[in-house]
């Protein structure tokens, strides 16, 4: 008889370990297999726990590998008899993800080099502005006309300048069109992944739209926290219905921090058509955290204010950038290979002499995924050349001291071939 009891209760404790962590393994093969589906990319779940008393299910480490996304847990609240009764269609009351993460940056493999090499060709106009200052600046050039006019350095250096400075503030605009260029080729391989990505993920929720019309899940409340790029965000949906065609005003409410600086992203998406506006605020970021700035300030405060409209596969971004308490990295521009010397100094002369009344610039920007280039344009033009013109005799003894000593070596090497030819001659 004991035998017997044992045996029993060894087999109810088998098919309950059975049930338990069966229940467990099918829960995460259908959840994986419905997400696959759902977000068109394969996706990997290390645990999923469900509890049936509690109306309740967890997953952990869940992987979305394409884009390299991972949820460290996600926690569900429902009915499980509506789901039994019909799967297709029945209530979410709480669906939460939390340690949201960026597993490591997209290293773009697949990108089309040819596209890249295209959308990185010389910007014609911003090389003619840096070949002109050459020509102006350009020992071989000025020393030719110098010596057939006359032999005064100082009248010479002074004539150099002149025209210098009066090239500089006549096509001081040519300055965005370098500012633009440089953040462009920074961004590049950037840019072209963001079109190709969201060109895909916005045709697969039209073809997502067409395939689920008949699938209506409602989540009454989505909550989501998480860490991507060292920003911290947390936000929420409410209302979400994964039948896309029934979310016509989905409200977007999402909280943005890094150490002191904050932000938001709000808005709404219509899901049916595919069209959004998204707003994006950030206030009080230091500029150390950005690589975008960060080699060429040592240190600044950003504010930002962007508008995302999307519609239909077609995405456009543009907004202002404000960047106060400047303070310009010279020692970075002094170690730059893009200059040479004098070009060096006298960058660095004019940042020396707008800093004694400017510490903060201006940059809006326009962008759209049909093209692989940002707009850029600055108020720095207009500082550079106020700059230019009421400092004009001060930048000038500025340039006449560094053209001197830029031809100081050719000057004598020419005064020595004129002497040795007249001494030949006679």
């Amino acid at each position: 008889m004991k035998n017997k009891i044992l045996v029993f209760l060894s087999s109810v404790f088998i098919l309950f370990a059975i049930f338990t962590f069966g229940k467990n393994i099918y829960l995460k093969k259908i959840i994986k297999e419905k997400l696959s589906i759902a977000l068109q990319q394969p996706i990997e779940i290390k645990k999923a726990n469900i509890s049936l008393l509690n109306n309740s299910f967890s997953l952990k480490d869940v992987l979305l590998t394409k884009d390299n996304i991972i949820v460290k847990n996600i926690s569900v609240k429902m009915n499980f008899k509506e789901f039994i009764k019909n799967n297709n269609n029945f209530i979410i009351d709480n669906l939460t993800l939390s340690e949201i993460t960026l597993e490591k940056i997209s290293n773009n493999e697949n990108l089309d080099q040819s596209k890249i090499q295209n959308s990185l060709q010389e910007n014609d106009k911003a090389s003619e502005y840096i070949k002109e200052i050459d020509k102006k600046i350009n020992a071989q050039d000025n020393l030719s006309k110098f010596f057939k006019v006359n032999f005064d350095k100082d009248n010479f250096s002074k004539s150099i300048s002149d025209g210098l400075i009066d090239f500089l503030i006549k096509n001081v605009d040519y300055i965005d069109l370098i500012i633009q260029k440089e953040i462009n080729r920074k961004l590049n391989k950037k840019i072209i992944f963001f079109n190709a990505r969201s060109k895909e993920i916005l045709n697969n929720l039209k073809n997502y739209n067409h395939s689920n019309s008949k699938n209506n899940i409602l989540i009454k409340n989505v909550s989501f926290t998480g860490n991507i790029l060292n920003i911290n965000f947390s936000g929420n949906f409410k209302n979400f219905n994964t039948n896309l065609t029934k979310n016509t005003s989905l409200p977007v409410n999402i909280k943005l921090s890094q150490n002191e600086a904050i932000g938001d992203i709000y808005g709404d998406i219509n899901t049916n058509n595919l069209t959004a506006n998204i707003y994006i605020k950030l206030s009080n970021v230091n500029t150390n955290s950005l690589s975008l700035f960060n080699k060429y300030l040592s240190h600044g405060i950003l504010s930002s204010e962007q508008v995302i409209k999307v519609y239909g596969n077609n995405i456009s971004i543009d907004g202002n950038i404000s960047l106060d308490k400047i303070s310009i990295n010279k020692e970075f521009l002094i170690n730059s290979n893009k200059l040479d010397n004098i070009k060096k100094s006298i960058l660095i002369e004019i940042i020396n002499l707008s800093e004694k009344n400017y510490s903060s610039f201006k940059l809006s920007n326009n962008f759209t995924n049909n093209s692989e280039f940002i707009s850029i344009k600055t108020n720095i033009p207009k500082e550079i050349k106020s700059t230019l013109i009421s400092n004009r005799s001060t930048f000038s003894n500025f340039l006449q001291r560094q053209l001197k000593d830029q031809y100081k070596g050719e000057f004598e090497d020419k005064k020595n071939k004129i002497k040795n030819f007249f001494k030949n001659i006679f």
